[in-house]
């Protein structure tokens, strides 16, 4: 089944709240057509679409979906709210963050706790390429170097507000984990600044 045939399998008479039709036997169907999913087994497909849930939303409606679904489009397209890195979103495409629709959209709501590894695994290298672009915008014509240490200067004082608000564990990890990664971006943007591309191939 190609992608075109899972598109065909998601007319809007069958986007319902209800798993009546199409089985999901169906839909698992659908998801292992997206890249995302491909390397899934279609077992663990149907296991995972037997805990999903529906969503639809409106032209204009501003989606911000919680951290405890993985959210893919089945209908329609979105654009992001503040990434303007980000290109459209369309069947087949995740979100995790604010989104507008920019057509009638249908969600299908998967529990993160039910993802597979290999999905979460390739959901974490498409992150850190769109946070690289989001990043490389928002320096505009300051060079990276510089961009990062304000980044990092910004990130240590949003760390000492959080020590100082008593922030929970997870909000201070995350916060040390952004620390960690700008950290070692801004180790290779001094490499590439100062260390010809001759001599780091020789090396």
């Amino acid at each position: 089944m190609n992608a075109s045939e899972a598109i065909a399998l998601l007319h809007p008479h069958t986007l319902t709240t209800s798993w009546d039709r199409p089985s999901a036997r169906d839909w698992a169907r659908v998801l292992g057509a997206f890249p995302l999913f491909s390397g899934v087994s279609k077992r663990r497909l149907r296991k995972l679409v037997r805990n999903a849930t529906f969503a639809e939303f409106a032209a204009g409606d501003t989606i911000q979906e919680g951290a405890a679904s993985l959210n893919v489009i089945l209908g329609g397209s979105a654009r992001p709210v503040r990434a303007r890195a980000t290109p459209a979103l369309g069947v087949g495409d995740y979100f995790g963050r604010p989104i507008v629709a920019t057509q009638e959209l249908h969600v299908l709501k998967l529990p993160k706790r039910s993802i597979p590894a290999l999905v979460f695994s390739q959901l974490e290298q498409q992150d850190r390429r769109l946070d690289r672009a989001e990043r490389d915008l928002a320096c505009g014509s300051t060079s990276r170097v510089e961009c990062l240490q304000d980044q990092l200067r910004a990130l240590v004082a949003q760390r000492q507000e959080l020590h100082e608000h008593q922030a929970d564990r997870d909000e201070l990890e995350s916060n040390r984990l952004e620390l960690a990664s700008r950290q070692r971006e801004l180790s290779q943007a001094f490499i590439d600044r100062h260390v010809p591309d001759a001599e780091r191939e020789a090396a």
